[in-house]
């Protein structure tokens, strides 16, 4: 930000006389443009009026309470919600549960059916009675019950440690925490039908699950302010629908009643990934 100031602008403020002050601002990020062309906006509207209370004083006689009033006849009172003492740690230390839980479950199933197939274990499911949809359901299991272990740790610190506030039902935040895990491992099992090597595994997971955790689910940005195309973008993973469910339990005092429609999708993204993950190794066994 670079305020561009004139050379007369003091000589015409105490003529009386317009002066005109340029504000140059980054557009490169444009929430963060937007933000602070607000502040400039509201800066310069409170000067102007000083100004206006300094000239009414001299010439009208009026008192500074008078003339406040005359003024700003409407006084603001401000009143957070959900955050009254405005505490980043409450909302972003329960934000990056969703984040952290998203990455860990995928990197965890990708890598570990992608070792089977480095060792050669995996081939041993085309000798056994087990369809496909069984041996994807057995190896999402073990990736699901430690993730929502892990998710659970990760919401009694953001209690006990973060002392973030818990106002809402405990079982919307259990249930919804389970198909989120699940929906996370699903993602990394469908990975791993795509390729033959950790290395890959992990680098498609950590990017593929970081970059729409962190730009798509509302965490950085709210989703309102994003972009018709991010905002779609932003619909196409679930992330944003738990960190709709984490930040509704814990600050919002919601329950079933407002998020239940989150916890439907989440299953939806559940077996979505699930089925996509069958037909995947469907087509390897075939081919």
């Amino acid at each position: 930000f670079v305020s561009v100031i004139p050379p007369e602008f003091s000589k015409n403020i105490l003529k009386g006389y317009k002066a005109e002050v340029q504000a140059q601002i980054d557009g490169m990020f444009n929430y963060r443009a937007a933000m602070v062309s607000g502040y400039v906006t509201a800066i310069n509207a409170h000067y102007n009026s000083e100004l206006m209370q300094q000239w009414a004083m001299k010439s009208q006689g009026m008192t500074s309470q008078a003339l406040s009033n005359l003024i700003s006849p409407v006084k603001l009172e401000t009143h957070y919600l959900y955050n009254n003492e405005l505490k980043s740690i409450w909302s972003t230390g329960t934000g990056l549960i969703v984040l952290v839980m998203l990455v860990a479950p995928a990197l965890l199933a990708a890598l570990g059916v992608v070792r089977e197939k480095e060792t050669g274990s995996i081939f041993n499911i085309y000798a056994s009675t087990a369809t496909l949809s069984e041996f994807i359901t057995g190896k999402l299991l073990p990736y699901i019950v430690i993730s929502y272990i892990n998710i659970s740790i990760l919401c009694l610190v953001a209690l006990w440690v973060f002392h973030t506030p818990f106002k809402g039902e405990l079982s919307v935040l259990l249930v919804a925490n389970f198909f989120y895990v699940a929906a996370a491992a699903a993602i990394g099992v469908l990975i791993s039908s795509f390729v033959k090597s950790k290395a890959a595994a992990a680098l498609i997971s950590m990017l593929g699950t970081m970059i729409p955790g962190i730009m798509y689910s509302g965490l950085m940005m709210p989703v309102a302010s994003m972009s018709a195309e991010a905002v779609i973008e932003a619909h196409a993973f679930p992330a944003m629908y738990q960190l709709e469910v984490i930040w509704g339990v814990f600050l919002k005092g919601q329950g079933w009643a407002e998020l239940w429609l989150n916890i439907v999708i989440l299953i939806g993204f559940l077996l979505l990934f699930w089925l996509l993950a069958v037909l995947r190794f469907r087509k390897r066994v075939n081919g």
